[in-house]
């Protein structure tokens, strides 16, 4: 009997709570932490949806923020977007920015078998990126700075469809 999925320490009877076991804080660089910037998301979002009260974090310049539309999109915009999209918005710097953002990624093939398949996706990821971009609210996400978008759109381009 485990006390838990991450520990190796047996509970002592049935009934009991498990053995208290040590886990590592993950650093925000680690590629692991990425998993645990998705479960908060998620608890954010569904905490928003429902109306439950949750509390503020502190930025990197001092300041207690909610996470919101706005503050998720000004850390968004912190961030100078390489063409490889190779880029955190963890912890990023800036008034307004919501510390524990991350952007939620697509890979797509650039040559893929399914021509016709990936129409469809470039034609979806087209519309989430102009019109949906209205809608993102709703859905428990932030609108995309312009800048974003315009690289976004322009690697679409690239795709064989």
């Amino acid at each position: 009997m485990r006390a838990g999925p991450q520990s190796q320490q047996p509970a002592s009877r049935v009934g009991e709570p498990p053995a208290p076991c040590e886990r590592q804080r993950p650093n925000h660089r680690d590629q692991n932490s990425q998993g645990v910037e998705d479960e908060i998301s998620q608890l954010v979002i569904y905490a928003l949806q429902n109306k439950i009260a949750f509390g503020a974090v502190q930025n990197k310049e001092g300041e207690f923020v909610k996470a919101n539309e706005s503050s998720v999109t000004a850390a968004a915009a912190t961030q100078q977007m390489p063409d490889d999209f190779r880029v955190s918005i963890t912890d990023a710097e800036g008034p307004g920015a919501y510390p524990i953002s991350s952007f939620t990624w697509i890979l797509l093939y650039e040559n893929p078998k399914e021509k016709r398949d990936a129409k469809v996706m470039v034609d979806f990821m087209k519309w989430a990126l102009t019109d949906g971009q209205k809608l993102a609210g709703q859905l428990g996400y932030a609108p995309l700075p312009e800048r974003v978008v315009r690289l976004e759109m322009a690697a679409l381009e690239k795709i064989k469809t």
